[in-house]
């Protein structure tokens, strides 16, 4: 018998096993509702060999640009455009807090404001069908 079949999981199982064996315990075991000691046997050999095996790497890695598609746990998802470069995200970041810096309040108030002015411009573009 596999050892996933077992213990009723499937290979990429990445959940406590303790849990999935504890309730078989309290199934199968000799109080349980259904006493079966091969079973038992079964169960405590799957458990000891993949108690010890390594976590599933969960990697995802997506190819093709702006426009392309992929499907993800059933569900499909859209590039909507390409991803934003580190560079491109830190330049803004240390901008405002020059200005926070350099001008105190005032420069925070600025740079909020600017922000919503972003995102406000951001929202009106998509509602009017541009591309960002």
């Amino acid at each position: 018998m596999d050892h996933y079949e077992a213990l009723g999981i499937d290979p990429s199982f990445d959940g406590d096993l303790r849990v999935v064996r504890n309730r078989l315990v309290k199934q199968y075991s000799e109080a349980g509702a259904a006493p079966d000691e091969e079973r038992m046997k079964a169960i405590n050999l799957a458990y000891e060999r993949l108690r010890d095996r390594p976590a599933p790497v969960a990697r995802v890695v997506f190819r093709g640009g702006a426009g392309s598609s992929f499907v993800l746990d059933g569900r499909r998802f859209i590039i909507a455009r390409p991803p934003r470069q580190p560079a491109a995200i830190a330049a803004p970041v240390l901008g405002a807090g020059a200005l926070v810096l350099v001008f105190g309040w005032p420069g925070l108030v600025a740079v909020l404001v600017l922000a919503l002015v972003r995102q406000y411009q951001r929202v009106y573009r998509h509602r009017r069908g541009h591309r960002a």
